[in-house]
């Protein structure tokens, strides 16, 4: 997977959150999880199937205005 900025992550973050695709809890511990486990966020969202590789892209797209 290609590496996100960190803008680009918070605003994926955000927009799984404000479209009510994930709660701000399960993003808040997924978030940790990574810190502590220093795999990538949205690598483990995906592996734990909390989100799909399509809603990934369609974000991904969204916020990057494609």
């Amino acid at each position: 997977m290609a590496l996100l900025t960190t803008e680009m992550q918070e605003k994926l973050v955000a927009l799984l959150s404000e479209e009510g695709l994930v709660s701000a809890d399960v993003l808040n511990a997924a978030a940790k999880e990574s810190t502590e486990s220093s795999e990538p966020l949205f690598a483990l969202l995906t592996e734990r199937r909390i989100i799909d590789d399509e809603m990934l892209t369609h974000a991904i797209a969204q916020v990057s205005g494609v």
